[in-house]
């Protein structure tokens, strides 16, 4: 884990990436501090499925700014 992620006592995390024509632009990074439970599988899903639709977000944005630019 990252010092910054010790800083705040951070006991799990879960990371997601968002893809762009197959290539990492982004990540969603969820972290459990305190006395939160550790992340489940259930959690897991979830923040790959955010991942997901994200990542159709980024796809949508990146086509209608290349179709404003030939227009």
């Amino acid at each position: 884990m990252a010092r910054w992620g010790i800083g705040i006592d951070a006991h799990s995390v879960l990371v997601a990436p968002v893809l762009s024509g197959g290539v990492v632009v982004a990540v969603l990074l969820f972290m459990g501090v305190g006395d939160r439970p550790p992340y489940t599988e259930d959690d897991l899903g979830l923040a790959g499925e955010l991942g997901t639709r994200a990542s159709a977000a980024v796809e949508r944005a990146t086509a209608f700014q290349q179709s404003r630019q030939v227009a």
